[in-house]
């Protein structure tokens, strides 16, 4: 008994020990991570998370087609990468009839018949439509909520002396295998008497081009399409792969972005923001990979103190009665009755 004490007090060690030595350096590092946001539509923009650092702003316009200009004010050089991304707030994607509304067998490229539809979207979820002015029915291409909901507010950077890159911001398996086209698309895309395809969806954003050459393997597509798990959510967007450098001598720097205000967030009580933010090689800030390995060394070490207590039990046992019996000592009252105390004087004598 004793040897498997001491063998499970020495395994529980060592995983304290690599636990402890993984968790603390993943904190730090996921902690030295950098985020500036600003919320530019919806209550987040006027409420108390709206309280803008010194040099921010934005400034939306009605014409000549709606707009927000916003400028972010970087006081430190921030190295490359640098991830810029959307973040929405109040949106449930993670709801089941949301976020299961969609056919993954129509955006891998399989054809679809209007019943298999109905059956994955969902009844009534954009699975079929009539084209102006005619009484010819076409399918949507894609079907459902997911797709028919597209953030389509388009972000543009307008620092000419940074480059945002669009590409990359996907994962390598949605568009490697989870997304392809139908058919030939150069050819399939024309059919516009049977289906409605996205670049016709989205046809009066800056998005219709991108859907128009690419479809479904458009990556701001695939990212919308990977549900979040909460309701305030960030998405990638673009990379500055040179990062953000502050002149010697200046103070800091502005970055500006213009962005389209087509995604309305008021339908459902939600706010929308820009940030931009540097990443370790275990993710940005939140990331609980540290914390997790942190809590599961401490509680190693829980079990270790447990264990040591245990180990000492089996081995050095306090049983007061033994041991009294062991060195012959006798406890009882009587045993003290013969033992002749002290005389005590009194203090006035």
């Amino acid at each position: 008994m004793p040897v498997i004490m001491f063998a499970i007090f020495f395994i529980k060690a060592i995983m304290g020990l690599l636990y402890l030595a993984i968790g603390i350096p993943a904190v730090v590092q996921t902690n030295a991570y950098v985020e500036h946001r600003l919320w530019y539509g919806g209550p987040l923009s006027t409420g108390t998370e709206a309280s803008l650092k010194e040099g921010d702003s934005f400034q939306c316009y009605e014409s000549p087609s709606r707009h927000c200009v916003i400028t972010m004010s970087i006081e430190n050089t921030l190295p490359g990468p640098v991830y810029v991304a959307y973040e929405l707030n109040n949106f449930y994607q993670n709801y089941y009839s949301y976020s299961t509304s969609r056919s993954y067998d129509q955006t891998h490229g399989v054809n679809q018949t209007v019943k298999q539809l109905t059956s994955y979207c969902g009844k009534n979820n954009y699975i079929t439509t009539t084209l102006p002015n005619s009484t010819t029915t076409v399918v949507y291409e894609p079907c459902g909520l997911v797709a028919h909901s597209f953030f389509n507010d388009s972000i543009t950077l307008l620092n000419n002396d940074v480059e945002m890159d669009e590409s990359n911001i996907a994962w390598d398996s949605d568009v490697d295998f989870l997304y392809q086209n139908p058919g030939n698309w150069n050819d399939t895309r024309d059919q516009v008497n049977e289906y409605e395809f996205l670049y016709e969806t989205y046809g009066d954003s800056k998005y219709a081009q991108g859907f128009y050459d690419k479809n479904y393997l458009n990556e701001h597509f695939i990212v919308w399409m990977r549900a979040a798990a909460f309701n305030k959510f960030k998405k990638p967007y673009g990379i500055l792969h040179d990062g953000i450098e502050v002149p010697e001598g200046q103070d800091r720097v502005l970055l500006q972005f213009n962005v389209s205000d087509d995604f309305n967030v008021n339908q459902f009580n939600g706010s929308k923001a820009i940030s931009i933010r540097t990443a370790q090689a275990l993710g940005a800030g939140g990331s609980q990979i540290g914390f997790a390995w942190l809590q599961v060394g401490l509680g190693a070490f829980a079990l270790l103190c447990a264990f040591a207590l245990a180990l000492q039990l089996c081995i050095c046992p306090h049983d007061i009665r033994e041991r009294a019996l062991h060195h012959r000592i006798d406890y009882r009252r009587e045993s003290f009755s013969d033992i002749q105390m002290p005389e005590t004087h009194n203090a006035a004598e």
